[in-house]
């Protein structure tokens, strides 16, 4: 339960109203995710990584 409020704090103290630890976890894992992309695995498409669910594309917008 204190985890909770902890989180819950976190995000009323952050302008977008998420947790910055929520924030930080996610900016992580897309660094992993980028490391295990290997170069030309874009299926012909330069620059292209692979598709973007939704979750994923909504988290990138909010971060950047």
């Amino acid at each position: 339960m204190l985890a909770l409020w902890e989180i819950l704090l976190e995000a009323q103290d952050s302008p977008g109203g998420i947790p910055k630890s929520f924030v930080e976890e996610k900016k992580e894992e897309m660094r992993r995710a980028q490391m295990d992309v290997k170069p030309g695995a874009g299926g012909g498409r330069r620059g292209f990584s692979g598709a973007i669910t939704m979750p994923e594309y909504e988290t990138h917008r909010l971060l950047y």
